[in-house]
């Protein structure tokens, strides 16, 4: 089981900016503060792309607004997960689920534009493992678990530049166990190896959406195919069963995964890498479950530019039979922190 549970948020694809211009992302994705930006770029993007079919063109017209809409709310409110956390508790199901396909289209755009960050790259080096010589498969190590926050694919895309494997075989691989979309399934996978809290910004279906990302480039067909599976979830109303994008303090969700998956993964943990999260409030419950289930956390390591700052924001979330667990700030993040559990 596992030693070392890397906790990984927004921070941890992040990338890289221009020297230049720090709203230009070099790599990585944007964050929370970039996505006004980002989405008025995008909106500029798709309008200069022209489609031939009349339907798409209107579908193209219709994200575009909603997208223009995203932007305001970005600038209305605190963070894009707290307007989505407001509409979830006013039970307007509608607008929460088109929040939800919203920042799914956003992220698998951002990610054909933008190149992962670099740092995935050298963790992946560093860490994953040919077990066996006939085999291709590149393996996580048993003493490493991840649990992440990020509904991008920064994983998946990455991976996929050592194997060029389709999508569901590189997920099946790296173990990857989504709340919304693989938690449906009535089994949980035995290798699980990476949970994504909050599921991933992509669509449950067959086709292979990382072929995506060896254009860098949004062009008719990529953008039409997007169109499509934006139009039929408007027209089913709801994404239910049609992305993979959940926020995890949906307790239907995420129960399961609390309950079951998780604490096969975290038990035997005896350190703890945070990476770019600053647990916000309303993933408290979550994060306070998480914790119960590692009885022999010894260290956590935050690496953050704002290590102690996090650090004060991660107390409130440590059960007292953790009270003597050592809290150490890392200030350098060019490369993710390998501990010396390892």
């Amino acid at each position: 089981m596992s030693k070392v549970v890397y906790l990984l948020g927004a921070g941890a694809s992040y990338g890289t900016r221009s020297n230049d211009d720090k709203t230009r992302i070099l790599s990585g994705l944007p964050i929370v503060k970039e996505l006004e930006c980002e989405l008025e770029n995008l909106t500029s993007l798709l309008s200069s792309l022209s489609l031939k079919d009349k339907g798409l063109e209107e579908s193209k017209q219709k994200l575009i607004k909603d997208f223009q809409n995203l932007k305001v709310v970005c600038s209305d409110n605190a963070t894009i997960d707290t307007y989505a956390k407001k509409l979830w508790l006013q039970g307007k199901k509608e607008k929460f689920s088109n929040v939800e396909l919203l920042l799914t289209i956003f992220f698998i755009f951002e990610q054909i534009i933008h190149k992962p960050d670099k740092r995935y790259d050298t963790f992946f080096a560093s860490i994953l493992e040919r077990k066996l010589e006939c085999s291709d498969d590149l393996t996580f190590p048993d003493d490493i678990r991840i649990l992440s926050w990020n509904y991008d694919n920064q994983l998946e895309l990455v991976y996929r530049e050592y194997l060029k494997w389709d999508y569901a075989r590189i997920r099946d691989v790296l173990g990857i166990y989504d709340v919304k979309g693989d938690g449906q399934k009535k089994s949980i996978p035995k290798n699980c190896n990476i949970v994504k809290l909050n599921g991933t910004a992509n669509f449950v279906a067959e086709e292979d959406w990382l072929q995506y990302s060896e254009t860098s480039t949004i062009d008719e067909n990529i953008l039409s195919n997007i169109l499509r599976k934006y139009t039929e979830c408007l027209q089913a109303g709801n994404c239910n069963g049609l992305i993979r994008l959940n926020f995890a303090w949906e307790e239907r969700w995420s129960r399961d995964m609390l309950n079951k998956t998780i604490p096969n993964m975290v038990q035997d943990a005896t350190a703890l890498v945070v990476i770019g999260y600053t647990f916000p409030y309303f993933n408290r419950i979550v994060d306070r479950t998480i914790f119960t289930q590692m009885p022999n956390l010894k260290n956590i390591y935050i690496q953050d530019p704002e290590a102690d700052r996090t650090e004060q924001y991660i107390k409130p979330v440590i059960p007292e039979k953790l009270a003597d667990v050592k809290i150490h700030p890392l200030k350098d993040t060019d490369q993710f922190f390998l501990p010396p559990e390892l």
